[in-house]
């Protein structure tokens, strides 16, 4: 059994993170190709909002982790 009090390790998720955003990202060019030609129906207008809303918080936080992570790993500058 593991020590409970070891934190996870947490490149073990990376892959699965970043899938997750690649995913999310694709999924956003297509609705926003649809949207550009015309494909989507007003009435589903809110529903696909609020997924892309949802998506993009995915990428920000992806992209966003990686950033503050590089800045954690890149130390104090004198």
């Amino acid at each position: 059994m593991a020590d409970p009090n070891q934190h996870p390790d947490p490149a073990r998720w990376w892959r699965h993170r970043r899938r997750l955003a690649y995913w999310a990202m694709s999924a956003l060019t297509l609705m926003a190709l649809a949207g550009a030609t015309g494909q989507i129906r007003a009435d589903a207008v809110p529903l696909l909002q609020t997924i892309a809303w949802v998506f993009g918080i995915v990428v920000v936080a992806y992209y966003g982790n990686n950033a503050a992570e590089a800045l954690a790993n890149k130390g104090p500058t004198r």
